[in-house]
């Protein structure tokens, strides 16, 4: 799946600390396959939870959602 090929490429790169993982799907197996990956990694089902409990430890945020959901992610910060 496109998120786990989009976690495990920043991954290589060696200057990624994954503190927070966000999906409406926690059941999916491409995340539990990731969630298992970063297992001290804080977990949400909403975007705007993270944002609002998680926000001040993450600098950057990668989506990893169908075209249509990339502008309200985006703009609610």
């Amino acid at each position: 799946p496109p998120s786990r090929s989009l976690i495990n490429d920043f991954a290589r790169t060696g200057m990624v600390e994954v503190v927070a993982l966000c999906d409406v799907d926690m059941g999916a197996a491409h995340t539990q396959k990731v969630m298992n990956q970063y297992p001290k990694a804080k977990r949400f089902r909403d975007f705007r939870q993270m944002f609002d409990k998680a926000g001040n430890d993450f600098d950057a945020v990668a989506i990893a959602t169908p075209d249509h959901s990339h502008f309200p992610i985006r703009r609610y910060r």
